[in-house]
Formats: C-alpha cells, sequence, structure tokens
C-alpha cells in the first residue's frame, strides 16, 4: 500500500527468507542475503522510512521494525547464526547494528524523537540491549572478543551512553 515505495530482495543460497512490507508514502526497504538459512524482515508504517538488512553467511535473522516518520535503520551481519533486531517508534530515529563473527545477539528499541543507536559487536557470543526512550539520546557501543554483556537504558532527553568492552 501507499505510493512511491520501493523494496528490493537480493538472495542468493537455498532456504533464505525475506519479508518487506510497507504501508505509507516514500519508503525504502532492502535486503541483501548471501548463504544460507538466513531469514529478513522488515515493517515499515509511516512515511520516508528506510531500512537495509545485508547478511552474509549462514542462519542469521535481523529484522527493522520501524512505525512513525523518517527513521532509518541499517543491519549488517558478516558471520552465522547472528541476531539482530531494531524497533523504532514515533519519528527521526536512527539506528546502525554491525556483527561480525558468530553467534551474536543485539536488540535496540527506541520509542521518542532524534534518538541514535550505533551498535558494533566483532567476536563470538557477544549481547547488547539498548533501550531509548525520550528524545535526543545517544548510544555508541563497540564490544570485541567474546562473551560480552551489555544493556543500556535510557529515559528523559539528551542523554550520552559510550560502552566499550573487550
Amino acid at each position: 500500500e501507499g505510493n512511491l515505495n520501493v523494496g528490493a530482495l537480493d538472495q542468493q543460497g537455498n532456504n533464505n527468507f525475506a519479508y518487506i512490507f510497507q504501508d505509507g508514502n516514500t519508503n525504502e526497504g532492502y535486503a541483501s542475503q548471501l548463504g544460507d538459512s538466513n531469514s529478513a524482515e522488515t515493517l515499515q508504517i509511516g512515511n520516508l522510512n528506510d531500512s537495509e538488512i545485508d547478511q552474509d553467511g549462514d542462519s542469521n535473522f535481523g529484522t527493522g521494525s520501524q512505525s512513525g516518520n523518517r527513521h532509518v535503520s541499517n543491519i549488517v551481519q558478516d558471520g552465522d547464526s547472528n541476531v539482530a533486531s531494531a524497533r523504532q517508534i514515533n519519528r527521526r530515529n536512527e539506528s546502525d547494528i554491525v556483527q561480525q563473527g558468530d553467534s551474536n545477539f543485539s536488540s535496540v528499541l527506541q520509542n521518542g524523537r532524534r534518538n541514535e543507536n550505533f551498535s558494533n559487536q566483532i567476536g563470538f557470543s557477544n549481547n547488547n540491549q539498548v533501550r531509548q526512550f525520550g528524545r535526543r539520546h545517544v548510544s555508541n557501543v563497540l564490544q570485541l572478543g567474546d562473551f560480552n554483556k551489555n544493556v543500556t537504558v535510557q529515559i528523559g532527553r539528551r542523554n550520552e551512553s559510550n560502552v566499550f568492552q573487550i
């Protein structure tokens, strides 16, 4: 539904699943999968949203769910058995999740306006969870190595969090 929406899928491998649903106007959704048994889902309800999922490896799961206007969500997974989820509500939130390695988990929920998340995991079995409620929060997470765990919760306005784990 809607007008001027763009959706594109590129899959190479076996048993991959991709789903893009856009209800609104001028949304862009992209999913690229190289490998086997990957799953990518994007659901956008609102206007002027952009969601991209790029998976290279096997058994990865990525979902970008956005409700409202002018959100940007990017998920990049390079490895096997990674899980990444970005959920954004209201307007003008941005989330970037990058996972390199295997069995990493990253979940981001942003409800408000102009919140930003930048999460990067390099290694094995890292766990990252970011929750931001309000306006103009910034969360930066860098996890290097194996078995790191992070939970960030920000409520209100203009909070900034920087997490670096080795």
